[in-house]
């Protein structure tokens, strides 16, 4: 079953808006894409085997040639929104999406008319908005989001020079992190500082933006890593199945080594690098009168990136500090006390409610008796979950104010969890009080499943199971890690209960 699986699977791998899907499929040994509900960075994985040291030829030994002379004479657009956007069969809305098109994926625009844009897209022609597109060869042509760059000049607000200036910078060591390729006089966000002309910025690195071909495949993925491999290459993967098509996102290319023999290379990408200004720079601010929502928003715009915000709960904050953390930092202790869930993936800050994730209805069941999974791996996390939880704060002028909450069926068992954090209100301890109940108990039981390739299964939805005893109920999928090799299409699930 899993030969004729493998048959009918297929892996889309697109480098620097070029599909090399076809150049690697000789070579590719494995794909693992590992999506997770909250917190981690989802990861891609390739492993490359390297038959004849074609690969090492060109990664390792800076073979000449380039892989940025475009292969046709069509106008190249880059898809220009944050969000992405959908590549549909008709023009409009009601027309089935065959695609989605993450942020900086180049595209050949073949006419625009009424809205819509028809392009082509790895050999596929389908229709996007006009306004998600923007042509190429604009103020900010030849660059793309992770370029690293030097930058000289006065960073802007906005990329149109709204607002008061910056402070100017000299010889600034930084990564692209948004374009506006709107004819914008400012078209290219770098960092945390903000907007420049293209003027100001210059390369660093090698970033290849071209149309590949077969003998050049190896060298738009990243040229002589000898020289230095250019962090910030967008890699996007897709997984083609019989059941379903498994669009793994938008990444950037993390590392590269190389092991022999057998010769084998294998590409490590992730959905937030670790070198990025989000993750890695640390600040300091005191944020007076904001939302959850309002500080996910500020701060997802500064780095370049679109906010979604799923759910009611949206806490708002008298004032709260920023000390000497880096922005995922800091959002995510916010979203941990508000009891929401932080997710970055394809250029976009996802904060989402835990409340809503868990009130879902399951949508996939797994059986004992049933053959829908491959093996299976049940386990208990402490001993005793703690039976309630009471956060404390006493404010500056002697106040103290008291929250609690009690674990689902009480009793007198177990323990009291005790926090020690400020809080405004006793509305805001009691809130607190019941996210880090469920925050400690969550992992009392879990679940971990391997099934035949199953693209539907993503972190954040509802699964139940049944035939298991005391492991029986509804669960979340925390992680789910979906694998092509050389014996099939496999998904694990990683479980947490309800």
């Amino acid at each position: 079953m899993a030969d004729g699986l493998a048959r009918r699977t297929a892996a889309r791998v697109i480098a620097a808006g070029v599909d090399i899907s076809g150049d690697i499929a000789p070579f590719l040994e494995s794909l693992n894409y590992t999506d997770n509900e909250e917190d981690e960075t989802d990861d891609l994985q390739l492993v490359l085997c390297d038959h004849g040291g074609v690969l090492m030829e060109h990664w390792f030994c800076g073979q000449s040639g380039d892989p940025t002379q475009n292969s046709g004479d069509a106008e190249r657009w880059i898809v220009c929104a944050a969000t992405g956007a959908f590549l549909r069969a008709g023009r409009g809305a009601q027309y089935a999406a065959s695609a989605e098109l993450p942020y900086g994926t180049v595209v050949e625009l073949l006419d625009n008319d009424g809205g819509w844009a028809r392009v082509r897209h790895a050999g596929t022609v389908g229709y996007v908005m006009s306004d998600c597109v923007a042509r190429e060869s604009s103020g900010a042509a030849g660059f793309v989001v992770g370029d690293q760059v030097t930058v000289t000049g006065t960073p802007q607000y906005t990329s149109y020079g709204e607002g008061r200036p910056g402070i100017p910078v000299t010889d600034y060591r930084g990564e692209v992190t948004h374009i506006n390729n709107k004819g914008a006089p400012y078209p290219i966000h770098v960092g945390y500082l903000g907007w420049f002309a293209a003027r100001d910025v210059r390369k660093r690195g090698y970033a290849a933006t071209g149309a590949g071909t077969a003998g050049t495949a190896a060298r738009s993925m990243g040229g002589s890593f000898l020289g230095g491999v250019t962090k910030g290459l967008r890699v996007a993967a897709a997984i083609l199945a019989e059941n379903g098509v498994m669009d793994c996102g938008q990444f950037e290319l993390d590392s590269v080594s190389a092991s022999g023999p057998p010769a084998r290379i294998t590409l490590k990408c992730t959905a937030l690098p670790f070198d990025s200004s989000i993750r890695q720079t640390d600040k300091s601010k005191a944020w007076e009168n904001y939302t959850l929502r309002g500080i996910a928003q500020e701060i997802a715009g500064k780095n370049g990136m679109a906010c979604v915000f799923t759910g009611e709960k949206d806490p708002f904050y008298e004032r709260v500090e920023q000390y000497q953390q880096s922005d995922i930092a800091f959002l995510k202790k916010l979203c941990e006390d508000a009891g929401c869930s932080l997710k970055i993936y394809n250029n976009i800050v996802n904060v989402i409610d835990k409340e809503w994730i868990d009130a879902q209805a399951p949508v996939f069941h797994i059986d004992r008796n049933g053959s829908n999974y491959i093996k299976y791996s049940l386990k208990t996390g402490k001993t005793e979950k703690y039976k309630d939880c009471e956060v404390k704060w006493t404010k500056p002028d002697g106040e103290c104010i008291i929250g609690t909450a009690q674990a689902d069926g009480g009793g007198k068992d177990g323990q009291t969890l005790r926090i020690t954090q400020r809080v405004e209100s006793v509305v805001e301890a009691d809130t607190l009080a019941a996210e880090q109940l469920r925050l400690h108990n969550k992992m009392e039981l879990s679940a971990s499943f391997t099934l035949m390739g199953t693209p539907s299964l993503c972190a954040g939805i509802a699964v139940s199971i049944s035939g298991f005893g005391d492991w029986n109920g509804k669960y979340i999928i925390r992680q789910a890690r979906h694998s092509i090799s050389g014996s099939g299409y496999t998904t694990q699930i990683e479980l947490r209960k309800v």
